[in-house]
């Protein structure tokens, strides 16, 4: 498949899941969005080494700032969140990329190839609707438990915070995971390591001074429930295109 190709079809699956989104339907724009990451890997592994070396002249790395005016319904703070930070990193690795941060703000930029960053910033943005939906709601149900068990919620204290750390960090296992059984032979591992070392590199280079640092990862009040039912909510996460299938149907957004 030619890189016009997988351009054109990459764009293809982004409108399904456009759509799919558009009409309240979690469980198929989780679908298509894992399309995405699978055919972007599957390319890069089935590309000859000229196809490969070509690719590199032709997109090399850089940085991507995400249009976020194209996103209205993503909210964007006026400080730096954890929760987004830790995604946005776990996915752009998972797509060959690395995120700066900016201080002050929930916004993340994206360093990578084009065809990385195209996909990688569809994802975070996919996820990031996804974690605020679940985790609102999930949130809202377990106070209501809690309330009708002690009058007043108190146990529900952490509960989203936890649900989503718990969230983020089993879909940063499941995508180690995935990338793993889909580079078990040296010729595969060789292409993805040569990926990342590039973006490594380019980060090394242009960004060494000056970025800001880190945020804390501890937890103000850890909910025990919420880390539970926060990690039994990533595994339900379809990282592969096998949604559609499921008998029950799509679920929709509420």
């Amino acid at each position: 498949m030619t890189q016009e190709a997988v351009i054109e079809k990459l764009a293809k699956i982004k409108r399904m899941a456009d759509s799919a989104a558009a009409i309240g339907s979690e469980e198929e724009a989780q679908a298509f969005a894992a399309m995405l990451q699978k055919m972007l890997l599957n390319h890069k592994l089935e590309m000859s080494d000229l196809e490969f070396e070509q690719m590199e002249k032709e997109q090399p790395v850089e940085k991507h700032y995400i249009n976020y005016d194209a996103y209205p319904d993503i909210k964007l703070r006026r400080t730096r969140v954890l929760w987004i930070e830790k995604m946005a990193g776990i996915v752009a690795r998972a797509h060959f990329c690395r995120i700066l941060i900016h201080p002050g703000s929930s916004r993340i930029t994206l360093v990578g190839r084009k065809d990385d960053f195209v996909v990688a910033e569809y994802m975070i943005i996919t996820l990031q609707r996804i974690i605020e939906h679940i985790s609102d709601k999930a949130a809202y149900h377990y106070r209501l438990e809690c309330q009708r068990l002690d009058g007043n919620g108190n146990a529900a204290r952490g509960f989203r915070e936890s649900f989503t750390l718990a969230f983020i960090r089993r879909l940063a296992e499941r995508y180690e995971a995935e990338k793993k059984a889909m580079t078990e032979t040296s010729t595969a591992l060789v292409r993805i390591n040569n990926a990342e070392i590039a973006v490594v590199a380019y980060m090394k280079a242009k960004f060494n001074k000056g970025k800001a640092g880190a945020l804390s990862h501890s937890l103000s009040s850890f909910n025990p429930e919420g880390y539970r039912r926060g990690t039994e909510a990533a595994n339900s996460i379809n990282l592969r295109a096998n949604a559609l299938n499921t008998s029950s149907g799509p679920k929709k957004l509420r």
